[in-house]
């Protein structure tokens, strides 16, 4: 190609995804020196994206384009309207106000460089203060209204080239208010810059000058745009071409470019850099074929010049798709927190070691360590093009997810929406959490702001480097609201004051303690409150839900996954059919709007879910209610769940003996960061006191934590490689076993009990909706899972289905309950004696003869809440829902009462245990004490919980089926 063409191909839009793309190419074949690619990873993306999009824009047609005109709008305040209103007064053409903003909006966006982090810009009109982009933003925008860019003392609303060329160091100076104590980066540079710019426009006069005689303008480019021969024009609105906008902005701004960049014979590519991987072996010295251009700050300024044209001048632009997502750090950041891109080994020490001297070299102290490289260096260069790729992939599965075109959510949306703002907001929440300023760092998580997101952002910002407790306390308090404050009382309607359950029990004291747990799920009831915000653009943490819902209580103060099943089933014995059904249709929304559930209604809980019980909700409501018309609308979407499951966490284990492979299931999590709402007590245990751990050994921990998290049972020593660590004290938080946790490696029991229970139920409603094909995919996979569970899980010798370890390649040796959730799943063979069954449930018997309380979550006493002396609603649930299907599969009158009699034993102990701790303290608790019945739970990340939603369903329900039976206990406290 001969050299001239060379230039200007690699100056085209076109160039930037065809070298991008070969970069992308070589990632897929794992040829990259720097990166190593995981795109099974891209799903968490587009899940974070989409969830940010729903958060802050009610419709996606609300989603602006990605543009500098945002910057001027920070802290409520529409500026350029505010301009633009002014000038409309004083009857000013609307194409000489298209000139204006454009005007403003180029020399807005190539002043905005990094500002440095002791900078902040005061306004004058509202005395505020912002920095970085923002502040940078404010401040251009008062230098353009004062008149600083303009020549012409009688129109001050311009730029030209006559006063750009003759800006000194001084005037910039003193319009950024820089001083010693308020230093910005980079301020000969800005000089230098705009007279730079000042010089490119008199050297193009065909894109910038007019025919007016005045000195050239940025704005003129308008006139030279619509006059050009590719534009067109029907029905009075202008159709320009975006590759004419493109050549003004390369060719016509190619002056402004330092002399440091790649140039070919002299001549300035600007944003293009030599990328070995692309090199072939034996090409020549001067080849081009491995420059890679990107053209970030050229596509900031298109997309920002664009966004004016169309709003004020009615223009529409032919090809905006042609320009990519922005290579650099705030997208690129996407792919490596998320772990699309990994840094190989060797990269990753030499950019800590860079970013340790950088640190010392301004004897700062480093918050957050992290890799750290020059501009030009080959790891930057390859991040940046695989950016490029991977945001279009990205894009095109969230516009697939939505079931949008490319017309109704283009790349400048998704930018604006989504990946411009995922990992900005990390220092705040790092600051503020390490700062600990609440009793744990739920509270500060689940506070809205009282105040737009950017103002909040602006003020975070001001704040001084090495920020007091004081002063960040102030800033909590000026900035947000009231933890919980989205959620109202929502009051159950037609609350049935006597349902039948109440009728059969038969204990005076019981039957009084029975009608007021039923009276408390009006005290549990929330819903979310639409004008609990006061302002349009505030934040909150909550997922927008639609219907009312019951929350557990005290610190849980939004709708949770797996405790809503045990809730349900209270709901259900109490009557409130309604209810029960607005919180599955809340969790088929959430379904429906992320391919799964959340861990809970709450943002920070994206990431993860909890146990699928889902499909069992549906279940349990449609045999209380035979509603078959629900299950019509809930199958498509309980089958999308489902398949997240199947697909998400999928293990094959191949049987030693016959050779054949199996599909079971496990818990994991992608996280690489504390978790928001425990964010402190994560932190310390995976930074203090590991000094053994590098850096990939902590990534692994913050996995292994946030999927233990998704297990239910955080935390316990049923995950941990050492179970037998002893705790600091019986009531302490266990750290050293939580730093051995193992969890992604695990097979658990319970999990895979769940799914073999929604496989069989699938293909019941399968059947009763007569789809047979669904039916039959499902009995089969439950088949073969079932199969899967009896030869991996199966403890012939301990009579227990126990965990399967993938480290070691064998079961587990510690006892859990998790042991009898395939009894309440009915996932053990029919071949199975009653000798066997009663075997199993042998240990349960002998726990009760040992412990006055129900039976303990392990034997293991680790200081860790799910683990020994406490005791679980949900676990007495599986061992007494167990019971009773062993007592009704078997035929034998005296294994019946024997199943029964167990489950009964195991209900009285329950019973007594709310009971009695109620008594003696007034509230109910969401765990109890094996060794004393008069004693809550213990232990654990948090302090012991009231309210609560799952004891309360556990224990309704256990009144509906022994109430006759059961009896006041005799408490001691």
């Amino acid at each position: 190609m001969p050299e001239q063409e060379q230039i200007k191909f690699l100056k085209s839009l076109q160039a930037i995804r065809e070298r991008s793309r070969k970069v992308y190419e070589k990632a897929e074949k794992n040829e990259l020196k720097h990166f190593n690619l995981d795109l099974s990873k891209l799903q968490d993306a587009v899940i974070a994206v989409i969830s940010l999009m729903k958060r802050d824009y009610k419709n996606i047609d609300e989603i602006p384009p990605h543009g500098r005109w945002r910057h001027f709008d920070v802290g409520g305040r529409s500026r350029v309207q505010i301009l633009m209103d002014q000038w409309k007064q004083n009857n000013i053409t609307t194409q000489e106000i298209t000139r204006r903003i454009l005007d403003l909006f180029v020399v807005s966006v190539l002043l905005d460089a990094g500002a440095g982090n002791s900078w902040s810009y005061k306004e004058p009109d509202t005395g505020s203060s912002f920095n970085r982009s923002e502040g940078l933003a404010i401040a251009s925008y008062d230098m353009f209204k004062a008149g600083l860019f303009s020549s012409q003392s009688s129109q001050p609303h311009q730029v030209d080239a006559d006063r750009l060329v003759n800006i000194s160091v001084d005037d910039v100076r003193k319009a950024f208010q820089v001083d010693d104590d308020n230093p910005l980066e980079g301020l000969e540079g800005r000089s230098k810059l705009l007279s730079r710019l000042g010089q490119a426009l008199k050297n193009h006069p065909e894109f910038f000058e007019g025919k007016d005689g005045l000195p050239p303008r940025p704005g003129k480019l308008l006139d030279y745009l619509l006059s050009h021969p590719s534009t067109t024009t029907s029905q009075l609105v202008a159709t320009v071409k975006i590759e004419t906008l493109w050549s003004i902005v390369v060719d016509g701004l190619a002056e402004i470019w330092p002399p440091t960049r790649t140039s070919l014979n002299g001549v300035s590519l600007g944003d293009v850099w030599p990328c070995e991987v692309l090199r072939s072996p034996g090409s020549i010295a001067d080849s081009t074929e491995h420059l890679v251009p990107f053209h970030k700050l050229s596509q900031w300024l298109t997309y920002s010049l664009i966004e004016p044209m169309i709003k004020i001048s009615n223009i529409t632009f032919e090809g905006v798709e042609h320009l990519t997502g922005l290579p650099e750090y705030r997208n690129g950041g996407l792919l490596t927190d998320l772990g699309i891109l990994t840094l190989k080994p060797a990269d990753a020490e030499r950019g800590l070691n860079f970013y340790n001297d950088y640190v010392l070299k301004l004897g700062q102290k480093a918050v957050e360590v992290v890799p750290m490289f020059e501009v030009d260096d080959p790891v930057v260069i390859e991040w940046r093009a695989m950016t490029v790729i991977i945001l279009d992939i990205i894009a095109e599965k969230i516009r697939k997810e939505l079931g949008l075109t490319k017309e109704q959510l283009n790349l400048a949306q998704v930018l604006e929406a989504g990946t411009w703002k995922i990992y900005c907001q990390g220092e705040l929440l790092h600051t503020i959490q390490l700062a600990n300023l609440f009793e744990e760092s739920k509270v500060f998580v689940d506070k809205p702001t009282i105040k737009p997101v950017d103002e909040v952002l602006k003020e975070f910002s001001a704040l001084p480097a090495n920020a007091t407790k004081e002063q960040l306390t102030q800033f909590v308090i000026s900035n947000f609201g009231l933890e919980g404050r989205e959620l109202i009382y929502s009051p159950i309607l037609s609350f049935p004051s006597n349902p039948s359950f109440l009728d059969d029990i038969s204990s005076p004291i019981l039957l009084e303690f029975a009608r007021m747990i039923h009276t408390f799920w009006n005290e549990l009831s929330r819903e979310y409150d639409e004008n609990s915000l006061p302002c349009k653009e505030c934040g909150s943490s909550f997922i927008r839900i639609k219907k009312s819902f019951i929350i557990p209580g005290g610190r849980f103060r939004e709708l949770y996954y797996w405790d809503s099943y045990f809730i349900i089933e209270g709901l259900l014995v109490s009557e409130l059919f309604e209810i029960a059904k607005n919180v599955i249709e809340n969790f088929l929304d959430l379904v429906e709007r992320y391919g799964f559930v959340p861990n809970g209604s709450r943002i920070y809980y994206l990431n993860r879910s909890q146990p699928p019980l889902l499909i069992q909700m549906v279940k349990i409501y449609h045999k209380a209610t035979n509603d078959t018309s629900f299950l019509e609308r809930a199958l498509p979407v309980l089958l999308k769940e489902y398949d997240y499951w199947r697909l998400k966490s999928v293990v094959t284990l191949t049987h030693s003996q016959s050779k054949k492979r199996y599909n079971l299931n496990h818990y994991t999590v992608k996280n690489s960061l504390p978790r928001p709402e425990v964010y402190l007590e994560d932190h310390i245990v995976v930074e203090q006191n590991s000094d053994n751990f590098n850096e990939t050994q902590k990534k692994q921990l913050y996995a292994d934590i946030s999927t233990t998290a998704e297990s239910g049972w955080d935390f316990s020593s049923r995950w941990a490689r050492d179970p037998y660590i002893p705790p600091p004290s019986p009531t302490e938080n266990n750290r050293e076993m939580l730093r051995t946790l193992n969890t992604r490696s695990i097979i658990p029991v319970d999990l895979n009990s769940i799914l073999y229970m929604n496989e069989i139920t699938l293909s019941e409603f399968a059947k009763v909706l007569g789809n047979k094909y669904i039916e039959q995919v499902m009995e089969s996979r439950a088949k073969q899972r079932r199969e899967a569970i009896m030869l991996f899980m199966w403890d012939e010798e301990k009579k227990l289905f126990m965990d399967f370890n993938l480290t070691s390649g064998t079961r587990s040796e510690i006892f859990t309950l998790a042991s009898y959730f395939p009894f309440w799943a009915e996932s053990f063979p029919e071949s199975f004696s009653t000798n066997e069954l009663l075997g199993s449930f042998s240990h349960i018997k002998s726990l009760l003869e040992k412990y006055p309380g129900s039976p303990p979550t392990t034997l293991i006493q680790s200081g860790l809440q799910w683990d020994f002396p406490n005791a679980w609603p949900p676990l007495d649930y599986t061992i007494i829902k167990g019971l009773i299907n062993l007592h009704t599969k078997q035929n034998k009158p005296t294994s019946h009462s024997e199943f029964m009699e167990l489950a009964f034993d195991v209900s009285q102990r329950f019973v007594s245990s709310v009971y009695c701790t109620w008594k003696s303290s007034g509230v109910i608790f969401e765990k109890f004490n094996t060794l004393d019945i008069n004693l809550p739970g213990g232990s654990g990340e948090y302090t012991v919980q009231t309210g609560f939603g799952w004891t309360n369903g556990v224990l309704l329900w256990i009144f509906s089926l022994f109430g006759d039976k059961l009896q006041a206990p005799i408490c001691t406290h």
